[in-house]
């Protein structure tokens, strides 16, 4: 909440000082600058680890699954009988 109020701050002084001028400042400063800051804290901070053992999981899945399809193509080029 105090990262948004010193959004908001910001805002109005940029107001004040004439450099903002319409909506499309603020939903630039809060809707963008702002989302983006707590997607990258929650995301690289607090559920880091958790993000990172999900895909840790998803690409260990996917390696069993690459050789899994690997044995079977070869198994049945074996039993096809082909050169």
């Amino acid at each position: 909440m105090l990262l948004y109020g010193v959004g908001l701050a910001g805002l109005g002084v940029a107001f004040a000082l004439h450099i903002g001028h319409d909506q499309l400042v603020d939903a630039v400063m809060i809707g963008i600058g702002l989302n983006i800051f707590k997607l990258y804290v929650s995301n690289c901070g607090t559920l880091a680890p958790t993000v990172r053992s999900c895909l840790a999981r998803s690409f260990a899945a996917g390696d069993r699954l690459k050789r899994h399809a690997e044995r079977n193509a070869e198994s049945q080029e074996v039993n096809s009988g082909a050169p």
